[in-house]
Formats: structure tokens, C-alpha cells, sequence
């Protein structure tokens, strides 16, 4: 009888070491569990915070090129009214040389006779 005795406290011991060590091995799932979704939710929060500054950065980037265009327009019409400005100075002076050189003629033929 002591060897049925043996056998079943032997038996239970085994049960009782794999109810222990399966009851760890839960307990190390669960907690790998737990840090596997912490892990995915830091992440989905990262992943959120990265497109929102992405977003951001974009409408930055978007607006310094207007800036630039318009930027550019402006030299543009700079650039225009320059050159508009050079040729009224041209057509000006032209007008005065004109109008001086018939002074002057007037006065040549006003001094002849």
C-alpha cells in the first residue's frame, strides 16, 4: 500500500508543480499581454502625433510658398514698373531733346531774319 500512497502523492506533486508552473506561465502571458497592447496604444499615439505635425508642417510649408509666390509676383511687377519708368524716361527725354531742337531752330530762323 505504500507504493499506491507513493504513487499518489508523487502524482499529486506533479499536478501541483504544473498547476504552478502553468499558473506562471498565465501570469507571464498576461503580462506580456498587457505590455503588447501598452505598446500598440503608445504607438497608435505616436503614429497620431506624427501625422498631426506632418499636418501641420504641411500647411507651414504651404504657406511660406505662397509667401515665395507672391513674393515673386511682387518683384515681377517691380521688375515691370521699372522698366515702364525707363521707357517714360526715355520718351521723355526724347520729347525735351524734340522740343529743344525746334527752340532752337525757331530761334535760328527768328535770328536770320
Amino acid at each position: 500500500m505504500s507504493d499506491g500512497s507513493n504513487l499518489a502523492e508523487q502524482i499529486a506533486e506533479v499536478r501541483r508543480l504544473l498547476e504552478v508552473g502553468f499558473t506562471e506561465t498565465k501570469g507571464q502571458l498576461a503580462l506580456l499581454l498587457l505590455r503588447t497592447e501598452t505598446g500598440e496604444q503608445r504607438h497608435a499615439e505616436l503614429a497620431d502625433s506624427v501625422a498631426m505635425q506632418f499636418r501641420e508642417m504641411r500647411a507651414e510649408l504651404d504657406k511660406h510658398a505662397e509667401r515665395i509666390a507672391d513674393g515673386e509676383k511682387e518683384r515681377a511687377a517691380a521688375a515691370a514698373l521699372v522698366e515702364w519708368s525707363k521707357r517714360k524716361a526715355v520718351w521723355i527725354s526724347m520729347g525735351i531733346s524734340i522740343a529743344l531742337a525746334v527752340l532752337g531752330w525757331g530761334l535760328q530762323y527768328l535770328g536770320r531774319s
